[in-house]
This record gives structure tokens, C-alpha cells and sequence, in this order.
């Protein structure tokens, strides 16, 4: 087993494209980057901090609750919907993990 050798966090060409044909937008690197921190979140049940977010994501998280992808509840947990968060890992997938693959196959 080897695996894919990829720069980490790094947005592509291919990548943009999948995400802007499910958003219907523009995607950026910013938001590439700032999705981990939402997973987490999601996953852990744990609150947005503020304080590990700049003003350009807390602008990225208004506008996914405005497009109805998350909800927020006070004070500050996130439940985004099903189809967003498997998308949102499918993202964070290809832009920070290396997968292994068998070259045999």
C-alpha cells in the first residue's frame, strides 16, 4: 500500500469545480480551509469559538446558514444538514487526506 502524495489544504482546480457545481457559487480557499474546523465541530457536538475564527469565516459560516446548509444555536453549536456535512468531508477528503491505495488492484 502506498499512498496519493498531495500538498495539504492546497484548493484545485477539480476540487473548486466539484464544490462550486454542489454550492451554486464561487468556492475559495478560505472556505476549503475553514471546513475541518466545522466537521469537528459537527463531530465533537462543540461550539464555533469566536476566538478561532477570523471575521472572513464568520462571513463563510452567516452565508451557509443563509443558503440553510447549517444551523446555528446559541450559544454558537453547529448541526449542519446531512448532505452538507457528507459534502464537507468529501472536501476536506480531497484537499488534507492522503488516502492509500493498492497498486495491485
Amino acid at each position: 500500500m502506498i499512498y496519493e502524495d498531495k500538498p495539504r489544504g492546497m484548493l484545485t482546480d477539480e476540487t473548486k469545480a466539484k464544490a462550486e457545481e454542489y454550492l451554486g457559487r464561487e468556492f475559495t480557499q478560505k472556505e476549503l480551509r475553514l471546513y475541518p474546523y466545522l466537521c469537528s465541530c459537527a463531530v465533537d457536538h462543540s461550539r464555533i469559538e469566536r476566538s478561532k475564527t477570523d471575521d472572513k469565516e464568520q462571513e463563510i459560516i452567516r452565508m451557509l446558514e443563509a443558503e440553510g446548509r447549517l444551523l446555528r444555536e446559541y450559544p454558537s453549536y453547529m448541526h449542519p444538514t446531512k448532505d452538507f456535512f457528507e459534502f464537507m468531508t468529501k472536501i476536506v477528503g480531497e484537499g488534507y487526506v492522503e488516502f492509500a491505495f493498492d497498486e495491485t488492484v
